[in-house]
């Protein structure tokens, strides 16, 4: 790939899709009018990536305007120059792959690299509260896929000052792979962070909540998004294929939180 790529001088979008082993791999795109890049690596069948430490990715794309990268196991990855970015697609879904110890650094690292980004859907495993998350302050569009695992993404909306539109997919499954059907007492592994974040108080005007099904995770999540979103237009919501309670009990329950905004029109689908 790396001596077809020069060959290519008018490449303005690319796809990149396969299966790498165990092992060291440098992986290096260079192409000057590349504007998409789309980067899709699966890993070997096995997952415990005890020894999956040097598979690097290096990006020379000066006119690079989106950025799509999804793995099981996440590699080195280095943007030369990302300032042309304007949108990126950030899929690191597998929860096996926070096994490597690398894992936290790695994804904080890349997202410094993309931080410049007016919109952003991330999908992300084992990053804390206390990770080092860089400041997103051209965001205005974010996506974000939440995992039980995990209760960081509150600190993303703490460093997203500007961002006016949030929608949420909740993963419909457990850590460990298995179905959450049914299952609404479960214990809540997400609690309000004590600061709220600035955008939510001025900023955000649409929230949407993809797969909600009802179970005290999600509600909590809508509860704290109404009660702080102060100049929030609507909230839509949108059940998965399977959910704990009708929709009518939930859009009853729902209409009984507190809004911070009297404008707020609430829709559930």
């Amino acid at each position: 790939m790396e001596k077809l790529l020069p060959g290519c001088s008018a490449l303005e979008d690319l796809a990149i899709s396969g299966t790498v082993g165990e092992g060291y791999l440098n992986f290096n795109v260079s192409a000057l009018e590349l504007k998409k890049l789309r980067i899709n690596l699966d890993t070997v069948e096995d997952y415990s990536l005890a020894d999956y430490n040097d598979l690097n990715i290096f990006v020379r794309a000066p006119k690079l305007e989106y950025f799509g990268l999804k793995q099981t196991a996440l590699s080195n990855c280095v943007l030369e120059n990302s300032k042309s970015l304007v949108k990126a697609t950030i899929d690191l879904n597998y929860h096996t792959a926070t096994e490597h110890s690398g894992f936290a650094g790695r994804a904080t690292a890349l997202l410094a690299q993309i931080c410049n980004v007016k919109s952003l859907s991330l999908s992300a495993h084992g990053l804390d509260e206390n990770c080092d998350l860089p400041v997103f302050g051209n965001l205005n569009q974010l996506r974000l896929v939440l995992h039980r695992c995990c209760s960081w993404w509150a600190e993303l909306l703490k460093r997203s000052p500007n961002l006016e539109s949030l929608v949420l997919e909740h993963d419909v499954y457990n850590c460990d792979g298995i179905a959450e059907y049914g299952f609404e007492k479960m214990e809540l592994l997400w609690h309000p962070p004590e600061l709220v974040p600035n955008c939510l108080l001025s900023h955000v005007k649409t929230i949407c909540i993809k797969r909600f099904l009802g179970r005290d995770d999600d509600f909590e999540v809508a509860k704290y998004l109404l009660k702080n979103g102060k100049v929030l237009n609507s909230m839509k919501i949108y059940t998965g294929d399977f959910f704990v309670c009708t929709k009518e009990d939930m859009l009853e329950k729902l209409l009984m939180f507190e809004r911070g905004s009297k404008t707020c029109q609430v829709e559930i689908a």
